[in-house]
């Protein structure tokens, strides 16, 4: 069968369409393969820029690590605040009802004195 006769017939652009989509798969696969590749781009890399790249990645380090250490400086300053606050939550708690306790005291006072009505004696 020649390829004539297999573009004649009903299966021939089916086929060559296959054909070609397997290839243009293929191509893909193998660009992707290429991207994904973990081996180094530069094989011809020398030991003085391997040391470079290293001496690079422990100064990023070490500014990581002294990032995070002026992050771990404030957190007893931040406990602190937090217990400074607590307490004076506490303190006014126990200020606004000792002065509930007193408006409410005034208030009794008040009403007892209305029922006694004691004469108000002026000089």
């Amino acid at each position: 069968m020649s390829f004539s006769d297999l573009m004649q017939s009903g299966r021939g652009p089916g086929v060559v369409g296959m054909l070609l989509a397997l290839l243009v798969l293929g191509g893909f696969g193998l660009l992707f393969m290429m991207s994904v590749d973990d081996a180094p781009k530069d094989t011809k890399l020398t030991t003085q820029g391997i040391i470079l790249e290293q001496e690079k990645e422990i100064a990023e380090l070490k500014a990581t690590i002294t990032q995070r250490q002026t992050r771990l400086e404030v957190i007893p300053k931040l406990k602190e605040t937090e217990t400074k606050a607590r307490e004076t939550k506490r303190e006014l708690l126990f200020a606004t009802g000792r002065a509930d306790a007193t408006r409410t005291g005034i208030s009794d006072l008040k009403g007892k004195i209305a029922a006694h009505k004691c004469p108000v004696i002026s000089y």
